[in-house]
């Protein structure tokens, strides 16, 4: 997140003096840190409602840290298995080749997954494509969301 970093300063290199400098946050770091914040104050006063006491804020703020934890874990799963698609990478037209046997290479200005057989292929959004020796790509496979990778063209029922 906030990250300080100790650099020399070029007007004072002579004496060994330091300069601070603080790099700030991106914009999505900011707005899931007050997400978070909303999620702890949220879980403190649904505590404090329901709860009350001496230590309702205690585990009303312990609360909405774990929901803000776990609605991010929520949202990466819906993410990554209803449209990136998990695994990443299907196995190859042999079937010997796994997601973590491909090889990212470049060709020309272009990038391709290469397999441990030398056959390439591109992600092209939801859909996975063969290259040809010759550079144009060929339908292979596409993702389907929550089911997985099919032939493309075919149906998945």
């Amino acid at each position: 997140m906030l990250a300080i970093k100790n650099r020399k300063d070029p007007g004072n290199a002579a004496r060994g003096a330091q300069r601070w400098a603080v790099s700030g946050f991106t914009l999505i770091e900011v707005l899931a840190f007050v997400f978070m914040i909303l999620c702890v104050i949220g879980g403190v006063v649904f505590a404090q409602e329901r709860l009350g006491g001496r230590f309702g804020w205690l585990w009303g703020g312990l609360a909405g840290l774990a929901a803000f934890f776990l609605l991010g874990l929520a949202w990466a799963a819906i993410m990554d298995f209803g449209f990136k698609g998990i695994p990443r990478l299907p196995r190859c037209r042999d079937g010997c080749c796994r997601g973590e046997d491909y090889k990212l290479q470049q060709y020309g200005e272009e990038f391709n997954w290469v397999c441990r057989h030398g056959v390439r292929y591109k992600r092209r959004g939801r859909r996975f494509v063969l290259v040809n020796d010759n550079g144009t790509e060929t339908p292979y496979l596409i993702w389907r969301p929550f089911r997985g990778w099919f032939p493309e063209g075919l149906s998945s029922t």
